[in-house]
């Protein structure tokens, strides 16, 4: 019974959450699902669905099996309500955090600027995400006296250009100077960026903790974790995201977080469930 009623639960919960996202973004709904497709990692999307799926998991169940249930499936219960609880607190720590880095002020003069890529459209073009990574890159330029701006970006598997080139091309158009801008062609992940940016601020004998890094305002918190792991200290600045992609980019990158460190999340799910079999059992 347990398991069909969870069954059900889980097909519930994926109509309601597409009718809500439809319904709450109904005016940018299609161009939110062609964006997805073309601009990010299928891998993730799944993923997403699951986050969706937990949340909703509590209430349908209440609301559609009040029966009483038997001592197995009490355990059951209460372990994916306990594994919900710490994904909703993790989820709050990411949030949180992610909204304190994108408010930081800016203390430094910097002499770099490292403007992290995201794909490219149709193999050579740059898309809305990206172009607002660089914008904000070029506002910042302008505004302290010209730092040296890193493009950071290599080649994906259906892109006909590395991304470091283009987008140090639209820079250009858009007012830096030739000679201010360097792009970086080798990268695959934002780790990547942030390691070989680090060897361009070298070979120009800048200082490691004077520059900035610019990325979505959902991805500043990962690229920082990235830039600390290579020896950068530097400061983080958010873009602005479209707000009918934000819960989804969001949600995918808590769980990128997560993944970062795959090892501890299967320990602290096995310790969910010892902890709870020993309260049931013991």
């Amino acid at each position: 019974m347990f398991l069909s009623a969870l069954l059900f639960t889980i097909i519930f919960a994926i109509v309601i959450a597409l009718f809500t996202l439809f319904i709450y973004y109904w005016r940018g709904i299609w161009r939110a699902l062609l964006k997805w497709w073309i601009e990010q990692h299928w891998i993730a999307k799944p993923l997403v669905i699951i986050a969706a799926i937990i949340v909703l998991f509590p209430i349908i169940f209440n609301v559609f099996f009040r029966q009483p249930l038997n001592h197995l499936e009490m355990l059951v219960a209460s372990i994916i309500m306990s594994l919900i609880a710490y994904f909703i607190l993790n989820f709050i720590w990411f949030a949180s955090s992610s909204w304190l880095l994108n408010r930081k002020p800016i203390r430094i003069r910097p002499q770099f600027i490292i403007i992290l890529g995201a794909g490219l459209i149709r193999g050579d073009h740059i898309s809305r995400l990206l172009a607002s990574r660089i914008d904000t890159g070029i506002k910042f330029y302008q505004q302290h006296h010209h730092p040296l701006i890193i493009c950071s970006g290599g080649q994906g598997s259906d892109e006909s250009v590395p991304e470091g080139l283009v987008m140090k091309q639209y820079a250009i158009e858009h007012g830096v100077e030739a000679n201010d801008i360097v792009a970086e062609t080798n990268s695959l992940n934002t780790f990547q960026n942030m390691q070989y940016s680090k060897k361009i601020i070298e070979q120009h004998h800048l200082s490691l903790n004077q520059g900035i890094y610019v990325s979505s305002n959902y991805h500043i918190l990962r690229a920082g974790i990235d830039a600390s792991k290579v020896g950068l200290k530097i400061y983080g600045i958010g873009s602005k995201t479209n707000r009918y992609f934000m819960p989804y980019a969001t949600i995918r990158e808590w769980i990128a977080i997560m993944l970062l460190h795959p090892w501890i999340q299967v320990l602290i799910g096995v310790l969910i469930i010892i902890t709870n079999i020993m309260v049931f059992y013991f």
